[in-house]
């Protein structure tokens, strides 16, 4: 499926993950991994902070979300999680591949 995310917009330079689940630091760094992109966690209260900079944007107090993600990222501890264990993620990958062309020529 990243694959095919990745085709559609034309590339991926890194994954961010807000709310809760940022401070599961095994996720973090599994999706850094399996995705072999930087991976960025946090804010944790995201709903909250999204509601509000949303409507700071509907009242002109800020311009666009790129304003909003320059203020998060000096505003919030955000913590950066980088890819490593590439060749596992890579076999297990080839593994599922192989697995599931076999299984869809079976089907045929």
């Amino acid at each position: 499926m990243l694959l095919l995310v990745v085709h559609i917009i034309g590339g991926l330079c890194n994954v961010h993950i807000i709310g809760g689940s940022s401070q599961n630091q095994l996720l973090c760094q599994v999706t850094a991994d399996a995705t072999q992109r930087p991976f960025i966690a946090g804010p944790i209260e995201a709903t909250t902070l999204c509601n509000t900079f949303v409507q700071w944007i509907v009242l002109g107090e800020l311009g666009s979300i790129i304003e909003v993600r320059a203020l998060v990222r000096v505003s919030f501890d955000l913590m950066i999680y980088q890819p490593g264990n590439v060749n596992a993620w890579d076999a297990a990958f080839s593994g599922f591949s192989n697995w599931l062309k076999s299984e869809c020529s079976m089907d045929e």
